[in-house]
């Protein structure tokens, strides 16, 4: 799933069948291999990209994928860590998107949550989100406007 999520074209799957064809399209061409294949639930990715975040990621004219950085941060900005001191963040966002001006950053989970338990896991990554906030805001220059976890075997959105 992530690695559709990855490399599909995006405009290509607020269906179902688009997101058949992407797969598809990725299969032929070896991003994915025949088990990959199979294991994706194209409901799902459609179902994303039909919800508010995705027609957000959809109408923006600036969208990134897998970026990975490494940057430089004062350490007094994360709990345990004493002020002054410099730490490498580094990692990889899934996708960040602009939006009036503005980042949004956008984490796709496939971790299995419900209703009553995405807050807590949500609060799991919460730190993460943080730390590619700080990285985007700093490599891209821009203010970062929300980061957003997307738990695509529930459908379920969590926006920090």
């Amino acid at each position: 799933t992530h690695l559709v999520m990855q490399y599909a074209n995006y405009n290509r799957c607020s269906t179902v069948e688009g997101v058949i064809s992407e797969v598809e399209r990725l299969r032929k061409i070896k991003n994915l291999s025949d088990e990959q294949a199979a294991a994706v639930k194209p409901e799902r990715i459609a179902e994303f990209f039909n919800s508010q975040v995705g027609r957000d990621l959809l109408s923006s004219k600036k969208v990134w994928r897998e970026l990975k950085f490494s940057v430089l941060a004062d350490s007094g900005q994360f709990r345990g860590y004493v002020p002054g001191e410099k730490i490498l963040l580094q990692g990889v966002v899934d996708c960040c998107f602009e939006k009036d001006g503005k980042l949004v950053i956008l984490d796709f989970k496939t971790d299995y949550v419900t209703a009553e338990t995405v807050r807590e896991r949500g609060e799991f990554y919460r730190g993460q989100l943080m730390i590619y906030a700080e990285a985007m805001r700093k490599i891209m220059k821009m203010e970062v406007t929300s980061t957003v976890l997307y738990f695509l075997s529930a459908g379920i959105s969590v926006t920090f």
